[in-house]
C-alpha cells in the first residue's frame, strides 16, 4: 500500500480526525502536512480554532512523520507533546507540517509547525515538539473496517472499530460482569448498637462491627 493511501485510510478511520475533517496534504518519508477546514464545531469562544484542536492536529501529523520512517509493520503513538502557541488561529484553515527529526528504535522525535491560512495570508500560530514510542502497528483491515456508529449506554463511540472492540469484549464477559446487566450491592442498614473501645488513655465509640 502507498504510503500517501495508507495515511489518508487512517486519518478517514480514525474518530478525532475523521469528525474534524482532517485532510491529508502531502507525504513523504520524514515528512507530512495535514489541513483542517474551519468549522463551528472547531472553534473556540471568540472564533478563532481552539488550542485543542491544534494540539490533535500536531498529534496526527507528527504520528503519520514519524511512522512514515519506521519499518514495514511498526507504526509510532505519542509518548509526550508539547506545544507552545503563538498567535491565534484564525484563518479559514489550518495546516501542519511535520518533520522527524530523529527516529530510533523505540522512540521517535518530530517538530510540528501549524499554520494559519486566510486567503492568501499564512502565518505560523503554533509550533510542537512529540515524542513518540515505537509499536507493532494494529491490523490494518480493523483500521479501515467502516459501519454506522452504535449509539448505547455508553455512548456514541463515533467509528465501528472502537464500537466493534467495546461489544466484543463486552460480550465476552460473564453476564453478571456486563455492564448493563452489572447490578450494585447496597448494604442493609444495621441497627447494631456501637460498642466501645479502648485505644491509649482515651475512649472511642466504633460503628465497625
Amino acid at each position: 500500500m502507498e504510503m500517501m493511501e495508507l495515511l489518508k485510510k487512517v486519518t478517514a478511520a480514525s474518530g478525532f480526525t475523521h469528525s474534524a475533517g482532517v485532510v491529508v496534504v502531502a507525504a513523504e518519508a520524514g515528512n507530512v502536512t495535514m489541513e483542517l477546514a474551519k468549522k463551528p464545531e472547531l472553534l473556540q469562544f471568540s472564533g478563532f480554532f481552539h488550542g485543542g484542536v491544534l494540539a490533535g492536529l500536531a498529534d496526527h501529523c507528527a504520528g503519520a512523520a514519524a511512522t512514515t520512517t519506521l519499518a514495514p509493520g511498526k507504526i509510532a503513538v505519542t509518548a509526550d507533546l508539547h506545544i507552545n502557541y503563538l498567535a491565534p488561529a484564525k484563518g479559514d484553515k489550518v495546516t501542519a507540517t511535520a518533520k522527524c527529526v530523529q527516529t530510533g528504535s523505540t522512540l521517535c522525535v518530530v517538530s510540528v509547525t501549524l499554520g494559519s491560512i486566510r486567503g492568501s495570508e499564512a502565518a505560523v500560530c503554533a509550533i510542537a515538539t512529540v515524542t513518540l514510542r515505537v509499536v507493532d502497528m494494529p491490523r490494518l483491515g480493523y483500521i479501515a473496517r467502516s459501519s454506522p456508529p452504535r449509539v448505547g449506554r455508553w455512548g456514541n463511540f463515533g467509528q465501528a472499530p472502537y464500537q466493534s472492540s467495546l461489544t466484543a469484549i463486552t460480550a465476552s464477559r460473564p453476564a453478571a460482569l456486563r455492564p448493563d446487566t452489572q447490578a450494585v450491592k447496597v448494604p442493609a442498614a444495621t441497627t447494631a448498637r456501637p460498642r466501645a473501645s479502648r485505644r491509649g488513655h482515651g475512649t472511642f465509640r466504633s460503628i465497625l462491627q
